[in-house]
């Protein structure tokens, strides 16, 4: 079936082909944006790092705190420490 000139008909079928592509060079547009931003956070993160002395997470806490009465701190959290020692 001839359509005159300049009207062309696309197959509903090609649109899912089309839209997986448009998908892709979004993404990969998106990444390659994305790409130095990220690692120029990573270096500043781990510049940071380097210059904070690192605290020892399981360090023990301070005497006051570990005999601190109920009822002071964050409530419910201080008791299930002090029943768990």
């Amino acid at each position: 079936m001839f359509h005159g000139w300049g009207e062309t008909t696309v197959n509903s079928l090609w649109w899912v082909p089309i839209g997986l592509a448009a998908w892709f060079l979004v993404s990969l547009a998106v990444g390659l944006c994305l790409g130095p931003v990220l690692r120029r956070s990573a270096e500043a993160r781990e510049a940071l790092e380097r210059q904070l002395p690192e605290a020892d997470v399981h360090q023990e806490p301070p005497q006051d705190e570990r005999q601190a009465p109920h009822g002071q701190g964050t409530g419910s959290y201080q008791a299930v420490r002090a029943s768990i020692r």
